[in-house]
């Protein structure tokens, strides 16, 4: 989740809260910033700084100048002419809000295509991992594994069976270290998908992990990280249209990735599929 998204929920003093406004407002500069020259931009102390910086989630200065770094870079390239989680309002006639949400949409297609094109290696990384794994399974939040049903169902076209953990418990019996599991999830509440990937990262399971930018516990337990658009505010918002849509074209690029490694043999098994 983004900082600035994060920023109004977290339980933290206000001079804390001032600390994570004025890195949310410097962005990039503040990665370049030590405690002493962020405490004076924001007219706090040293000591508040470092405080304010943990209970955001970040283990030291360091890992957060790392962590907050692809964020604001993302922040600045990222592109909605609208407000992602109130699209429409009150009094919009059916065709105004169609068009907003299809804009909104288009809009968050695009930050997703940007997002796979600097990702191009971890994307061609899960595409390989899904090769050559024995069997492929699909957990993470239910939301999530609802979206992932689609892909689910196109990969059974080509005659590739993905199974969708709904219970973590079974992970340890059901996954071994020659298959991959996909996890979604990008919710704030990740405590059960943090779980269930530590037991992956026992099991020595690779995951590909769909998830958002930002500080996110799940990213270091995960072989691949590919990440939804994360403009929307997890608290508060009329719908996931942008996470829903960008989670949706992931999985169409590792079909479609997938799909090309065998191309000939995948065209004459859905051939074969309709004819039947």
């Amino acid at each position: 989740m983004l900082l600035e998204s994060k920023v109004e929920k977290l339980k933290i003093s206000t001079s804390e809260r001032a600390v994570i406004k004025y890195i949310s407002q410097i962005k990039t500069q503040a990665v370049k910033m030590s405690e002493d020259e962020l405490a004076s931009g924001s007219y706090t102390s040293k000591a508040t700084v470092s405080r304010a910086i943990k209970h955001a989630g970040y283990r030291s200065l360091s890992e957060f100048r790392r962590e907050f770094e692809v964020e604001s870079q993302y922040m600045m390239q990222s592109y909605y002419n609208m407000n992602p989680n109130m699209p429409f309002e009150r009094e919009e006639s059916l065709l105004s809000m169609i068009n907003k949400i299809f804009d909104l949409m288009h809009e968050a297609l695009w930050d997703t295509k940007m997002l796979l094109e600097q990702n191009q290696e971890e994307l061609d990384q899960a595409i390989t991992l899904l090769n050559e794994a024995k069997f492929i399974h699909v957990c993470g939040s239910p939301y999530g594994r609802e979206l992932a049903h689609i892909f689910v169902n196109d990969m059974s076209k080509i005659g590739r069976l993905v199974n969708v953990i709904a219970n973590g418990q079974y992970l340890s019996s059901v996954v071994t270290k020659k298959d991959v599991v996909i996890c979604i999830c990008y919710e704030d509440d990740r405590h059960e998908q943090k779980e269930q990937l530590k037991t992956l990262r026992d099991l020595n399971v690779p995951v590909i992990l769909i998830s958002a930018l930002g500080k996110n516990p799940l990213k270091e337990l995960a072989t691949v990280f590919l990440p939804v658009t994360s403009r929307e505010n997890v608290y508060f918002k009329v719908k996931g249209f942008a996470t829903q849509i960008s989670a949706l074209m992931i999985f169409n690029a590792l079909y479609s990735g997938y799909f090309l490694n065998k191309y000939d043999e995948h065209v004459e098994t859905i051939r074969l599929n309709q004819n039947i």
